[in-house]
């Protein structure tokens, strides 16, 4: 997977969260992957991208983080209930956005990328479906209320 598919999603993530919550979310270095392995994760957002570049990206942090943003959010809960719903509803959101950004990134770079809806999976070590067809780097970032990553899988498959 080439940095032209992967930065879009870094840039994004860094906007996003400057943007959204007024944080600075310092990357580290990219890394592989290992699809079944454990993971410290408590909150995945998931998007799908279909056409000619297939794969997907998860942004993923621990439920904390996901906490301290809805905070920052300005969102109040009555409930633990409507809280986990709210938690849910924020990270499908700036899931949807981030892949969204650098999707217009990519497009002006005529890589066209179709995006499904975001889906969010919760809970301690949750399984994500990766594709089997393609590598995964994940691009860890830490901010001052904790870490995230970004971790992008995929291929692009020429049109006959």
């Amino acid at each position: 997977m080439e940095a032209i598919i992967i930065n879009p999603f870094l840039d994004a993530t860094i906007n996003l969260f400057s943007r959204m919550f007024d944080l600075k979310p310092d990357p580290g270095e990219p890394h592989l992957v290992d699809a079944f392995g454990n993971h410290r994760w408590e909150i995945s957002g998931v998007i799908s991208f279909l056409g000619n570049n297939t794969g997907i990206v998860v942004i993923r942090l621990p439920q904390h983080l996901a906490d301290k943003l809805l905070d920052l959010s300005g969102m109040n809960c009555e409930t633990e209930e409507q809280r986990h719903q709210l938690v849910a509803e924020m990270v499908g959101e700036f899931t949807n956005i981030i892949a969204g950004n650098a999707a217009g990134i990519l497009y002006e770079k005529n890589i066209n990328l179709a995006i499904s809806p975001p889906i969010v999976i919760q809970g301690k070590n949750h399984r994500i479906n990766w594709p089997d067809h393609a590598p995964i780097i994940g691009i860890p970032f830490i901010t001052k209320y904790g870490p995230l990553t970004v971790d992008v899988s995929m291929k692009h498959i020429p049109i006959l």
